[in-house]
């Protein structure tokens, strides 16, 4: 008797503090936290409403700090009776709001049967409570009643737990305005995330060209880009923003390649000129090594070399590695030109123009420096005009190396500017960065121009050597062969293109100069990317990448949350999807962006819907590894659970490339 006793009771406190755990949490979203560094302010049309009648409320969010703020999500929250006109407004996405900027949105809502607050918790409530009584029936059966109340106590400790972890996620306020709806009186409320989303510490920090290093010995990830922007992380999910001693004593420390830079214009200042550096730890000097570019006009550019005992600083200058824009033998005897040129006139092949911009002659900019697997170190190089090149390095200084020479050959290799990998032409293509992925080298490129109507994307291509040829997968070679417009050509493979979801109210647009960090815990492409309303404005995006059957990277579809791959069912992935086809051909200039069609995966291995097809587990890699086959043409990629971008829904998505080398992404959206 006092056995079964103890069993109710547990049972009875359980149900309790479910009951109040669920009312709690949905009670939340009434209140008013205490937040002030992101406001939200509501007002409507009219103070009074009639049956019928339309309820319009502008929605004003004011960033009060003296910092960026990212992933500002407002909701707005109806009266019974009242729900929203348009479903695409029931969240406001914000990427970034800057310091003291303020924006504003009109919200409609109309009369509707809504199902309230309360509701929701009563039905939350009963859910949770069946499964409990559930798994208390069997867990007794099996156990015994003593274990069964050990069980009861444990779920209502980590029901208690969960909802709380939810409501402390990101910071959150409310605001209200007052209405008289059908006679009765009546409140609209707003609720605004910002930092984090709902279940997680994803934030953007603005920094272009991101290059990313990984230092072991503290475990952080860290982000160096151009304009002296850094960041870091211990996860590639939460990210802080930091200085060092080069965001104040630049004009100091490339006082020497600031002199070459002013040759190209008498209005030159270095501060908007310090670009894409990239950083990796020498093992030999036992140091921290970044190459900077230091970017003048007229191609009168330099990459240089700093050193840092950490990754946080202090930087120490060490001198420049190679430079561009000599005009003359003049010129070109400042430099250390005619430290490598074996003859004493002055090649006119520098000056060769198309356009009015030079079709031999690089720009140093945006350098890439790794180690291949024989120990050697490498530096690309170089951007659009006369292409991308590469440089051998000397390990033991950082330095080029002296005796790694090269010669003169039509698009293969240049005495001075090392081996020619990829563009030339006056063809776009900047932004080198390779990776030594599963037997090759990746070698990335960004084709187009980086602002938001420029085209800006990135293409893959890949090599069994670090120094070339590149080729894409139906082989066609980075190397440029005419002086043709490349943004939208098929030559390399695209990543990504310019995409819109349909939940979400504003398209990625422009993404480029990323770079790649691949270890244990898996690939990801670390890179920044525009959006269609808010002109030039950039964050840092992460995603995870996955070697499919082919050997070849995909993309998964949202930006890295921590999830990885997992086996996978028929009945898991079989359902309907928003689809993107990251087609080629995009009206970058008017930003337009790759939208969503809908697709069903049937367990029968059938496509249909917008694309038509068939799909199946990968016969050599099994599940989450798919191939499918749609208007005839192979794709091969992953299925892969993720947290939906701007929710907080775990979805099952997929990323497939085609022989085609076009990327399609899917994602299963979450049931009403």
């Amino acid at each position: 008797m006092r056995k079964g006793f103890k069993v109710l009771c547990s049972v009875v406190m359980a149900l309790l503090m479910t009951v109040g755990t669920a009312t709690a949490f949905f009670a939340d979203t009434e209140g008013t936290a205490a937040v002030t560094d992101v406001t939200v302010d509501l007002t409507t049309d009219k103070e009074s409403y009639g049956s019928g009648e339309k309820v319009v409320v502008t929605v004003t969010v004011t960033n009060n700090t003296e910092t960026e703020v990212s992933d500002v999500n407002v909701r707005v929250n109806w009266p019974e009776g009242l729900s929203f006109a348009d479903a695409e407004d029931e969240v406001l996405v914000l990427d970034t709001l800057a310091a003291g900027e303020s924006k504003t949105f009109e919200v409609t809502g109309t009369q509707a049967k809504a199902v309230t607050p309360v509701l929701l918790a009563v039905l939350a409530a009963v859910i949770i409570i069946t499964v409990i009584v559930v798994l208390i029936i069997i867990f007794a059966r099996k156990k015994g009643k003593k274990a069964s109340a050990a069980l009861c106590l444990a779920l209502a400790i980590i029901i208690t737990m969960i909802p709380a972890n939810i409501t402390n996620a990101g910071e959150r306020l409310n605001a209200e305005a007052a209405i008289t709806l059908n006679g009765k009186e009546a409140k609209v409320s707003a609720t605004i995330t910002y930092n984090q989303y709902y279940l997680s510490r994803v934030s953007h920090p603005t920094v272009h060209d991101p290059s990313v290093v990984y230092d072991p010995q503290s475990g952080m990830y860290y982000i160096f880009g151009s304009h002296m922007a850094w960041a870091k992380s211990e996860d590639l999910i939460s990210w802080t923003v930091f200085k060092n001693n080069i965001n104040t004593d630049y004009r100091t420390l490339f006082a020497e390649p600031i002199k070459w830079s002013q040759k190209g214009s008498k209005t030159y200042d270095v501060s908007g000129n310090m670009w894409a550096p990239d950083v990796i730890y020498n093992e030999e000097l036992g140091k921290w090594t970044m190459y900077m570019s230091i970017n003048g006009d007229n191609w009168y550019s330099s990459i240089v070399l700093l050193t840092a005992d950490s990754l946080d600083g202090d930087w120490t200058y060490v001198g420049p590695v190679v430079y561009s824009g000599f005009q003359n033998r003049e010129q070109a005897l400042e430099t250390d030109f005619y430290d490598v040129y074996t003859g004493d006139d002055f090649p006119e092949r520098y000056n060769e123009t198309r356009g009015g911009s030079h079709s031999y002659g690089l720009n140093a900019i945006d350098p890439c420096v790794f180690y291949d697997e024989e120990g050697r170190l490498w530096m690309a190089y170089g951007s659009w005009f006369g292409g991308i090149y590469m440089l051998e390095l000397d390990p033991a200084t950082g330095m080029r190396l002296a005796s790694h020479t090269y010669e003169t050959i039509e698009n293969e290799s240049d005495e001075y500017q090392g081996i020619k990998i990829a563009g030339g032409l006056v063809v776009s293509g900047e932004g080198a960065y390779i990776e030594y992925i599963d037997g090759y080298y990746y070698l990335y490129l960004s084709y187009g121009g980086l602002t938001s109507n420029g085209g800006y994307n990135m293409r893959v291509f890949r090599s069994e050597n670090p120094d070339g040829p590149y080729t894409d997968l139906t082989g066609d070679s980075a190397i440029a062969k005419s002086g043709n417009n490349n943004i939208n050509s098929d030559i390399g493979v695209r990543v990504m293109g310019n995409y819109q979801w349909d939940y979400v109210k504003a398209g990625q647009i422009a993404q480029g100069h990323n770079s790649v960090y691949s270890g244990e815990n898996g690939i990801f492409v670390v890179y920044h990317t525009r959006f269609t309303n808010q002109g030039e404005v950039h964050s840092v995006r992460v995603h995870q990448q996955f070697v499919n059957e082919d050997g070849w990277l995909v993309t998964a579809p949202f930006e890295y949350t921590g999830e990885g791959l997992c086996h996978v069912d028929k009945e898991d992935v079989a359902g309907d999807y928003k689809v993107i086809v990251h087609k080629l051909k995009i009206n970058y200039a008017n930003k337009k962006c790759n939208t969503t069609v809908d697709v069903s995966l049937k367990e029968d291995g059938t496509i249909n819907g917008d694309l038509e097809g068939t799909w199946k587990f990968s016969e050599k890699l099994g599940a989450p590894y798919v191939t499918m086959t749609i208007d005839e043409v192979e794709y091969n990629g992953v299925f892969v659970k993720q947290r939906m971008e701007n929710s907080q829904n775990v979805v099952m998505t997929f990323t497939v490339l085609g022989d085609d080398e076009i990327n399609v992404w899917g994602y299963m959206p979450p049931v009403e």
